[in-house]
């Protein structure tokens, strides 16, 4: 199960209960308090397709200007095909 620390960095209506609403429809998102427009974050999925869609809602949210993911645990994934969006492994 991919696991992932993210910071969300939100401007603007980024205190608006719609943004705060629609980052809580994010499945597998559990989110911490905010502070100074950054909101410390969780991230669980079933595989890495579901994580990397689910980052993707998070960006296309209102509001949210960056997402910043500060820790990454792919280690229980048997098997990895490769990353979506024709990224380059590293």
């Amino acid at each position: 199960m991919p696991v992932s620390g993210l910071v969300i960095r939100t401007v603007g209506k980024a205190r608006d209960a719609g943004t705060h609403a629609a980052l809580a429809e994010v499945s597998g998102l559990s989110l911490g308090a905010e502070q100074n427009s950054a909101t410390p974050a969780v991230l669980e999925a079933h595989d890495y397709a579901e994580h990397d869609a689910a980052l993707q809602q998070l960006l296309d949210i209102d509001g949210v200007c960056a997402v910043d993911v500060v820790f990454h645990d792919f280690s229980d994934v048997s098997e990895f095909g490769g990353m979506p969006h024709g990224r380059p492994r590293r």
